[in-house]
């Protein structure tokens, strides 16, 4: 997981894409809203979750997972971290869970980046699919 998977140009954009998204006071809050939606299997996973506060870890893992996804050593530690926290022997995450959190995040971040491009949502893809991937090997 050392590698970066986005050259530099995508990850700056993909960056700048988070940033403008996190910069919108709404961003997080919709997100949430709209995966919660998604799913029964989702809404049943968040009972008894402070939204509050996973709002703010959402906006701050998103940070560190540009950290993984540039091969730093603090987005790699958040990043085994949070696989770890959200395996079986933690959360119990299964993939399905992921594809829904991506589907999700993508749709509000297509609503919310004022700059949006009809490749946004590949980029977004190829930044967080290797995160969900190896979340997923860790399940």
């Amino acid at each position: 997981m050392g590698e970066v998977w986005l050259n530099h140009p995508q990850l700056v954009r993909f960056e700048h894409s988070v940033d403008r998204c996190l910069a919108d006071a709404t961003f997080v809050a919709r997100f949430y809203e709209t995966f919660l939606a998604s799913d029964p299997a989702v809404r049943e996973k968040f009972e008894g979750v402070d939204l509050d506060r996973q709002q703010k870890m959402l906006a701050d893992s998103l940070r560190l997972v540009l950290g993984a996804a540039q091969g730093t050593e603090a987005g790699r530690a958040h990043l085994e971290h949070i696989a770890e926290r959200h395996s079986a022997r933690g959360l119990g995450i299964g993939p399905a869970l992921y594809e829904r959190w991506l589907d999700s995040l993508i749709a509000v971040a297509s609503q919310t980046d004022p700059q949006w491009a009809d490749d946004h949502g590949d980029l977004w893809r190829a930044g967080l699919e290797p995160c969900i991937e190896h979340m997923t090997r860790h399940a």
